[in-house]
């Protein structure tokens, strides 16, 4: 496999890609590679990798910008990019495209055009799951990154679930459902297990915090919601092991209890 980080550490990596495969692993692997690339500038001192990442999976990032719909990804939205484009930014920006499939013929053409001269320093990550589906002519513009469905991810990429389950406790707090049930979808049932876990600990490690904070009523309440939030995700994942249940609907009743 490609190494994106690799290649911006060499300072040789080119602007645009299209990371070919299921969701569960390329959007994984797209975040982790814009967490380091906005968190390691081309000058000065590292950032903290954990701080920029929150604000990539909130949407606060200035220099990240992610194009997505559920349905269709219209010409509105590149024009939105294009004028995100013209402001200056010190160092990469880093756009991802999910999916790059639900481009119209309007907005395929409209990115054609801005990646016909790609402004310095900017890398175009763009999801795809069917490499048909995308113009011919914009599908060139792209290098390529295959993944297998059961592919092997990288030691480098060991926190993929980490970052995925995160970004979906967050459009569980905005209630934001399509994109959850797309991506419980494309969840294989062999790593339910895993995402649980993953699950669980984040919630555990949210309550450990709140206890190490200065005490008052105010920080007694947060950790009273969180404790009880903790214990029922606990009861819940308990009550549903060996149980034959639908996979979306668990993983989607599961993230909602995370963020009640």
């Amino acid at each position: 496999m490609i190494d994106l980080i690799a290649l911006y550490n060499q300072g040789r990596l080119p602007p645009c890609w299209l990371l070919v495969g299921p969701s569960l692993i390329t959007l994984p692997f797209a975040y982790k590679t814009a967490g380091h690339i906005l968190s390691h500038p081309l000058e000065g001192p590292p950032l903290d990798p954990s701080h920029v990442s929150r604000h990539i999976q909130l949407g606060s990032h200035p220099d990240f910008f992610l194009l997505h719909s559920e349905t269709e990804i219209g010409i509105e939205s590149i024009r939105i990019l294009e004028q995100r484009l013209l402001k200056r930014s010190p160092g990469w920006r880093v756009i991802l495209i999910d999916t790059i499939d639900n481009l119209n013929r309007n907005s395929a053409n409209a990115l054609l055009k801005i990646l016909e001269d790609p402004p310095e320093h900017t890398l175009f990550l763009g999801i795809c799951h069917q490499l048909g589906t995308i113009l011919p002519t914009l599908r060139s513009r792209f290098q390529k990154i295959s993944f297998r469905e059961k592919e092997k991810v990288p030691a480098s990429f060991s926190s993929k679930w980490d970052v995925e389950v995160k970004t979906m406790r967050h459009y569980a707090y905005e209630g934001q459902i399509d994109p959850i049930k797309r991506w419980c979808r494309s969840v294989d049932s062999q790593y339910l297990e895993v995402i649980f876990n993953t699950l669980k600990e984040q919630v555990y490690q949210e309550v450990h915090a709140s206890l190490s904070m200065t005490q008052g009523s105010l920080v007694k309440n947060k950790v009273e919601k969180r404790v009880e939030r903790y214990e029922k995700l606990t009861e819940f994942l308990n009550r549903i092991k060996g149980a034959y249940l639908d996979k979306t609907q668990t993983l989607l009743t599961s993230l909602f209890i995370s963020v009640s």
